[in-house]
């Protein structure tokens, strides 16, 4: 367990301390194996840039994540990469993603997404976030212009997955025989049971 709050990614992952001040660009992915990382933005400007790394956070399934008030973007893939468990609380994820799933979060751990915005992300399935045999908790989250090059704009779930008090707006699935611009459910590649609640959701 990392015991203090860091303001470098690289430092927190080392265990160390630094003064250096946000935005941080990472050049490559940051793997969370073994331990967990808690990261605090200082400010509201706290910005982390992914300038073109394919995954800015790998959370393994022995790692765990958290991150508070932060903007994170412009990552070549996913943003985040979960198999393990993953808190976000007030975190903006902009402008990431390609052909993979979950241009924001690809999750198949257990996430947990408080009063968080996810804009302008693509993929080809789940544009913004996919759930992908994992568990997924939103609250008061706001997903807007994310775009899927097949299906589920804003959010795709092929897990478990309650959302509540949330807005999906300008989300888009791009092919045209498909379906869920802003939300939409696929059987799991592995099988087992998809369970999708919502409750207090607009979709616009």
């Amino acid at each position: 367990t990392v015991p203090h709050v860091y303001r470098r990614i690289d430092d927190a992952l080392r265990g160390e301390e630094s003064g250096a001040s946000a935005p941080v660009v990472v050049t490559s992915s940051l793997m969370i194996a073994d331990k967990s990382v808690t990261i605090i933005g200082s400010t509201a400007e706290a910005a982390v840039n992914g300038s073109g790394t394919s995954d800015i956070f790998d959370v393994t399934d022995t790692g765990s994540l958290v991150l508070v008030d932060l903007s994170i973007g412009n990552a070549l893939q996913n943003a985040i990469f979960n198999q393990g468990n993953l808190t976000i609380d007030g975190v903006t994820i902009h402008d990431s993603g390609a052909d993979s799933r979950g241009g924001a979060i690809a999750n198949g751990g257990t996430a947990y997404l408080n009063f968080c915005v996810i804009k302008n992300n693509r993929g080809f399935n789940g544009g913004g976030v996919a759930n992908d045999g994992g568990t997924m908790h939103i609250n008061g989250c706001v997903f807007v212009d994310n775009a899927a090059g097949n299906s589920g704009g804003g959010l795709l779930n092929a897990g478990t997955l309650d959302v509540i008090n949330s807005v999906f707006t300008n989300n888009h699935a791009d092919a045209d025989d498909r379906l869920g611009g802003g939300i939409a459910v696929f059987d799991r590649e592995s099988g087992g049971t998809v369970t999708t609640h919502l409750a207090f959701v607009t979709i616009v």
